[in-house]
């Protein structure tokens, strides 16, 4: 039996840290997709956090594209 804290936790605590994820509702998206069961609010979630991820890395890039190169 393992004694990390990983393995200690019980089923309630690591859903609740798996349903803070943004690759949970992604997955249980393309799961659903894929096997045509029913994926209920995830493709919402998964759109939402795949704009946010978008948006981060358009205006991360912009940033970077636009500073100062003198140096």
């Amino acid at each position: 039996m393992s004694s990390s804290p990983a393995a200690a936790a019980s089923p309630s605590q690591g859903s609740a840290r798996a349903v803070s994820l943004a690759a949970t509702p992604i997955m249980e998206t393309l799961r659903g997709l894929l096997l045509g069961t029913p994926i209920g609010n995830s493709v919402v979630i998964a759109l939402g956090w795949c704009a946010v991820i978008s948006l981060v890395g358009y205006v991360w890039a912009k940033r970077l594209y636009n500073r100062d190169r003198t140096r």
